[in-house]
């Protein structure tokens, strides 16, 4: 979900009503849903090989993968040896 925020030094009363505060969908590509559906079917798969203990694992080393590589990419990008830009 994408939410819109307030201004910086408005009240919460005074801008309220404008519509910030509010959150909308964003458009997902159909890659990225493509990229979803295969991570779920992984996760499916996962509990049914290994029960809810092989989609926990699953989850574990997924998240620790996450980490580690915004880790690694962070110090390369900090050491000016990334190829590339982060995307804002």
């Amino acid at each position: 979900m994408h939410c819109i925020r307030g201004p910086l030094f408005a009240s919460k009363a005074e801008w309220q009503g404008s519509g910030y505060g509010q959150c909308m969908a964003r458009r997902k590509s159909l890659r990225s849903q493509f990229y979803r559906a295969a991570r779920d079917l992984g996760n499916i798969e996962a509990i049914e090989h290994g029960g809810v203990s092989g989609g926990a694992k699953r989850y574990v080393r997924r998240a620790v993968y996450r980490k580690t590589n915004g880790l690694t990419s962070s110090l390369l990008r900090g050491l000016g040896l990334s190829g590339t830009r982060r995307k804002r």
